[in-house]
């Protein structure tokens, strides 16, 4: 991917909280360039287009934070004006740590959305992102044929934050049909009343995803038959080796059976007609950063890594830039 050629003028930099947990700040600095040849203009607008692909808790956080910075001054007295726009091919947010207990609480679906890019000053455009050329988001509209080429969103700064696949119904497929909040809350509300009507419930993930959803099922349908499947030798293995022992030891308490150590046979818990729940499969979504020459999911050649990130991620700097591209900011 060629570099992005910012023009001169003023410099937008966007200032990032790094630290693990939510992004807590977000905000415009700005530091001016000029050249010789170019005079400052005392009223001069420096507009610079930020572009933020993916509407979900990293997107939205960074389109609040900017919401209100519409137009600053840099310390050396110069002007600039944020053009930010949102690109994502869902209409909706979704509180997506709330889809488990909607799964045994129904009524709490429609709290689980909102518009996407509500409560921002932001510009939202519908699309499927399917790459990043120079400075130029290529997006598909979600009405057209396949065959039509992509429209282009030109960018100063992008920010990228599209988050990660999951499992379904945890989180929403990637096809195109629960892209509407109508076909999303249409999807959980069929999951939660097959829940509701199944007699017997395999997990397939000991993790906290599938913990947690264990938990919340067994709490509310004790007389149910639920199961727990994962290879790893304990549960809950990313943590601390007591918070396993204490879950398993909640969970077999409560009448939940867990299989550790081995596979999960599908085949057979289809045959014996279980309600399956797979929790595993997290999967970042970095793949609308490609290169020119190939179809990769990492950073071009040119932009060394001290090592390979995992399938689907990519590699940032310490302002969470990706390396050598100041330009480019990710959130996830």
């Amino acid at each position: 991917m060629a570099p992005c050629h910012v023009a001169s003028g003023v410099l937008l930099l966007l200032l990032v909280d790094a630290s693990p947990g939510p992004l807590r700040r977000m905000v415009g600095a700005t530091a001016g360039i000029k050249t010789a040849s170019e005079p400052r203009m005392a009223d001069e607008v420096a507009t610079k287009r930020v572009a933020i692909i993916g509407g979900s808790f990293g997107g939205w956080k960074v389109a609040k934070s900017l919401s209100g910075l519409n137009e600053r001054r840099t310390p050396d007295g110069d002007r600039v004006k944020l053009d930010v726009t949102l690109i994502d091919r869902a209409d909706y947010f979704e509180y997506t740590p709330g889809v488990l207990r909607a799964l045994v609480q129904p009524s709490v679906i429609p709290m689980l959305h909102s518009d996407i890019g509500a409560g921002t000053d932001a510009r939202v455009v519908r699309g499927d992102v399917v790459g990043i050329k120079d400075d130029k988001i290529l997006y598909k509209g979600l009405n057209g044929s396949p065959s039509d080429n992509p429209s282009e969103l030109e960018f100063d700064f992008c920010v990228i934050a599209t988050g990660s696949e999951y499992s379904h119904p945890i989180k929403a497929k990637g096809d195109g049909h629960e892209w509407t909040r109508e076909e999303r809350e249409k999807v959980l509300l069929e999951k939660a009343w097959q829940l509701g009507n199944a007699s017997d419930v395999a997990i397939v993930g000991g993790g906290i995803v599938g913990v947690e959803l264990a938990a919340d099922i067994i709490y509310k349908y004790p007389d149910k038959n639920v199961k727990v499947l994962d290879m790893q030798n304990s549960l809950l293995p990313e943590l601390p080796p007591q918070c396993g022992k204490y879950a398993q030891k909640w969970l077999e308490k409560k009448g939940v059976s867990i299989e550790l150590g081995a596979p999960a046979d599908l085949n057979t818990l289809r045959e014996q007609d279980y309600q399956i729940f797979m929790c595993v499969g997290n999967k970042p979504n970095g793949h609308v950063y490609k290169t020119d020459e190939e179809e990769s999911e990492t950073p071009p050649p040119a932009v060394p890594a001290k090592r390979p990130p995992p399938r689907g991620a990519l590699n940032v700097d310490r302002m969470v830039c990706l390396r050598r591209l100041f330009f480019f900011f990710l959130r996830g």
